[in-house]
């Protein structure tokens, strides 16, 4: 049986993820910052951490290094980007917050797990979940973006050092995906006309991204067919990018 750590679980795609994983037999290390109530639920092993902190990553890597002789694939899902609740004056903070959960929390999960595990890390696959925020420039926080943009060029950058251990590091960067009450779904409940013609001027496919086509992409990348494959960053968005400037 194959052991997964999916970070950021307690999110829409996090939560999506793990339960289809847990459909294909794998073990799940469910990792995130609000409280798991799936706990009973047999190869589930959750965690609540805050992966922004070096000191709790490590700790969470030494517990589950006990206990897992090996981790085969990591899916990070960690990231903010709603800095709505914070006030005009919190600016700098909002950059804070950006910069450490959609950076921080993932150069720690990667880092903190090649030196907690070592040679056991060896032919482990790893996909960070980025957006199309940090590719091309489209109606997002400044923070958000560009600290998206930096998770792409670190995996980029650390692809060539992981790669010593038969590690493989990849990002995926999707765009408007539509999960049941993600943000994308409330816009639909709230105004399907406006959202749906926002959809049609700017996705040339004409569409959502949907979750199941991020599983296929992560399940190829974790396939015999990925080994050759690392430091890429795919991008799933319906060709959003394509007309972006």
């Amino acid at each position: 049986m194959k052991n997964i750590i999916i970070a950021g679980a307690a999110g829409s795609l996090g939560q999506y993820l793990q339960k289809r994983y847990l459909e294909n037999n794998f073990n799940i290390i469910s990792i995130s910052r609000k409280k798991n109530n799936h706990s009973k639920i047999k190869n589930l092993y959750t965690f609540n951490e805050d992966l922004s902190n070096k000191k709790n990553t490590i700790r969470f890597y030494k517990k589950i290094n006990k206990k897992f002789r090996k981790i085969d694939f990591i899916i990070s899902c960690v990231g903010k980007s709603n800095f709505k609740k914070l006030k005009p004056k919190d600016t700098y903070d909002e950059w804070t917050i950006a910069i450490k959960d959609n950076l921080i929390a993932n150069v720690n999960l990667v880092e903190d797990y090649i030196e907690v595990f070592k040679k056991k890390s060896q032919n482990t696959k790893i996909i960070l979940i980025s957006s199309i925020a940090g590719v091309t420039p489209i109606s997002a926080p400044i923070s958000y973006s560009t600290s998206k943009s930096a998770l792409i060029f670190y995996t980029k950058l650390m692809a060539n050092k992981l790669a010593r251990n038969k590690i493989n590091i990849n990002c995926i960067s999707p765009g408007n995906i539509l999960i049941k009450d993600n943000l994308w779904d409330k816009k639909m409940k709230s105004s399907r006309k406006k959202t749906l013609n926002y959809i049609k001027q700017n996705v040339p496919l004409n569409d959502f991204c949907r979750p199941e086509q991020i599983k296929t992409l992560c399940d190829y990348l974790f396939s015999p067919a990925g080994k050759f494959i690392t430091g890429a960053n795919f991008i799933v968005d319906g060709g959003q990018t394509i007309n972006e400037k």
